[in-house]
């Protein structure tokens, strides 16, 4: 048993296979799933019986009350409770978490390791990243999404020929569920996951392949909506917290109250000069007692009966328009504060466990392996090349890259421009609806820009040793696109206004 492994190395004349080269193929697939399995048994032994937020928690609580609130998308508490009866607390989530995170990896690196031999290996290194490494144990909806997307991307990257070949159904049916089970538990992945079902529809043409991307993103919406009638979901409008951070930022940077409703001249003062922070709306919701505290807003907003209404929304757009460059400059500031100080940087020795009695205890007692993962994963994740600053460049470069050197790449390379331009379009969706910065935001973006980055150093030095490091940019409508992409990643991660 174990992954099965064809190398592209130059074969007998007559087509065959030797001995030799049958056993190293088959050697290269058992290595590849031993190191798997272990990579699985590892992530489910050190984060056992898996850590939890508090976000995280409640939609716990959910899941165990069958009352469901859309504050976070509903699709995974209704996973969680169907993994209950079967797995208790939080050990369902993390083995669904690790098995799609090592499953992607071993499907990545038989690909890999058939087209660029040994150094396919090299995928292995990802899941061990610090920032990678720490949020694998986390149950938490960036990290279910992040990891059914890589399952999804080694089940593609499978038969990335030189051309599109026809799928099975089996296979199809899923990649496209786990791309659409990505979108249910992260709404704002609905835009980045265009790129990833436009490669699975490859083999149609591509104003089909779009519209079929295009289809499975409405029936993606259809099925959110059927979850609202099937179970009951509690409207907690989740975009009332865009439209309140944006207001504050406006009224701050214009020195004026934006907020509809009646404000004392205390309230109004702080409003416009001591409540904003760049880095998150925290402050507008979750106050502290102390004499920046500025929950006031949203109990006001409530009280008032203008969260969740359509006065909200009309006076947030009419802000926005009358205050173009305010609201560019403070969206600009919260999209660069993810990008280059975001907060919780680590996570690992803050979370919490659900103990045997199902309820929520601090995670005090972890195992000696796991501290010492945290403090790896802490020193990692605080310096300064772990900052999405960087990666978001290194993405931008890499797009570049394989934009120039399409005609001449390898289907593994041109795979890459696809997990690229999704995890460049994942992070690019934080910039005009972020209320936070926190560093789970960046996780699928590091991931797909990681393995991009391995596929495009494994795909060099194929070359490199060729001789073959010729290019011949992408059609040009790509080529357009990705130059676009790329473009608009170094202007918004280092650009002002």
């Amino acid at each position: 048993m174990g992954i099965q492994v064809e190398t592209n190395t130059d074969k007998p004349v007559g087509g065959r296979i030797s001995f030799k080269e049958d056993e190293r193929r088959n050697g290269l697939g058992r290595i590849i799933f031993a190191l798997a399995l272990a990579g699985f048994v590892f992530n489910v032994y050190a984060f056992y019986p898996g850590l939890v937020s508090s976000d995280s928690a409640d939609q716990y609580a959910q899941a165990l009350r069958h009352a469901y609130a859309d504050w976070h998308p509903p699709f995974m508490a209704i996973l969680w409770s169907a993994l209950l009866p079967v797995f208790p607390g939080a050990t369902g989530m993390l083995l669904l978490i690790s098995a799609s995170l090592w499953g992607g990896i071993g499907l990545l690196a038989a690909r890999l390791c058939a087209e660029f031999g040994r150094r396919g290996l090299l995928i292995f290194a990802v899941p061990f990243l610090p920032v990678v490494l720490n949020f694998s144990g986390i149950v938490w909806k960036d990290v279910l999404q992040a990891t059914l997307w890589l399952l999804a991307c080694g089940l593609m990257i499978g038969e990335a020929g030189g051309k599109a070949r026809t799928r099975s159904l089996f296979r199809r049916t899923a990649i496209v569920v786990l791309v659409l089970s990505g979108v249910l538990v992260r709404s704002n992945a609905v835009f980045a996951a265009m790129p990833l079902l436009m490669w699975e529809f490859r083999d149609m043409r591509p104003v089909r392949s779009t519209l079929a991307a295009i289809a499975c993103l409405v029936l993606c919406f259809g099925i959110n909506s059927l979850i609202g009638k099937i179970v009951t979901v509690d409207h907690t409008h989740p975009l009332s917290s865009v439209q309140t951070y944006n207001l504050a930022a406006i009224s701050h940077y214009t020195q004026t109250n934006q907020f509809p409703g009646n404000w004392t001249p205390e309230q109004t003062e702080k409003i416009e000069r001591h409540c904003y922070m760049d880095t998150s709306w925290n402050s507008y919701a979750w106050g502290d007692g102390g004499p920046d505290d500025c929950s006031f807003v949203m109990q006001e907003l409530v009280k008032q009966h203008y969260w969740g209404s359509s006065t909200l929304t009309r006076t947030w757009l009419t802000q926005i328009l009358n205050h173009p460059k305010a609201y560019l400059r403070s969206r600009l500031d919260n999209y660069q504060a993810l990008l280059k100080r975001p907060e919780i940087r680590h996570f690992i020795d803050q979370a919490q466990v659900i103990d045997g009695g199902g309820t929520l205890a601090p995670a005090s007692a972890l195992k000696p392996i796991t501290m010492l993962l945290a403090r790896y994963t802490a020193r990692g994740a605080d310096s300064r090349p772990s900052a999405p600053a960087y990666w978001c460049v290194a993405g931008a470069m890499a797009l570049v890259w394989l934009t120039l050197s399409w005609r001449t790449a390898s289907g593994a390379a041109r795979f890459a421009h696809v997990t690229l331009t999704s995890a460049l379009i994942y992070v690019l969706t934080y910039f005009p609806a972020g209320v936070a910065s926190d560093l789970r935001y960046f996780y699928w973006s590091y991931i797909g820009i990681s393995v991009a980055v391995v596929i495009v150093l494994c795909d060099v030095t194929r070359r490199l040793q060729l001789e073959r490091l010729a290019i011949g940019r992408a059609p040009l409508p790509l080529t357009v696109l990705s130059a676009l992409l790329a473009m608009t990643t170094i202007v918004t991660t280092w650009g002002r206004i």
